[in-house]
């Protein structure tokens, strides 16, 4: 089937992987769960979950020195996207996210030893809400499937509330 009668509007689901920069560490994501809706205008709406866990320093109520912690972290984001289509394989695509970050964080212990250990006290990693932007390219490889490279920056209030990203998504078109 030519790329011209290809189906342009509908439903898809999106997975992928990110390396994300974070105030007090790096990490690798995994977006095991993204759906949206494809319009006939080229705009896209999508409803994200996304997870990483990373090691990274922070304080602690008792002692202000900053310490190793181990944070486990989750992101539900909201985005808004405009995407030129024009009958190309590549299509350019840039949007708005709104995005939640939360999660929990253990005191490490020894992280200098390789994997490190974690305490048995959790407590509340510092999250935020915060707006962001996300642009990329898609490559549309066949009726059903295509593969993006995007990058994402979303900056709230707060010294935390920061987060920088880039990856590669799965696209399956229903």
């Amino acid at each position: 089937m030519p790329r011209s009668q290809w189906k342009e509007y509908g439903f898809e689901y999106e997975a992928g992987l990110e390396a994300l920069n974070l105030v007090n560490g790096r990490a690798l994501g995994y977006t095991p769960l993204e759906v949206g809706y494809r319009f006939h205008n080229g705009w896209i709406t999508r409803l994200a979950f996304e997870s990483f866990d990373y090691l990274g320093t922070d304080t602690d109520a008792n002692d202000p020195t900053p310490q190793p912690f181990y944070n486990q972290m989750s992101d539900v984001r909201v985005g808004v996207l405009r995407m030129w289509r024009q009958g190309r394989a590549f299509r350019p695509f840039v949007g708005i996210t709104l995005e939640s970050v939360f999660g929990t964080r253990w005191a490490a212990v020894n992280p200098n030893a390789g994997i490190p250990g974690v305490s048995q006290t959790t407590d509340s990693a510092h999250g935020f809400e915060a707006p962001g932007l996300e642009a990329g390219v898609e490559y549309r490889g066949g009726v059903h499937w295509a593969v993006s490279f995007q990058g994402r920056y979303a900056r709230g209030a707060g010294m935390w509330a920061a987060l920088e990203d880039a990856g590669c998504s799965v696209h399956y078109l229903f």
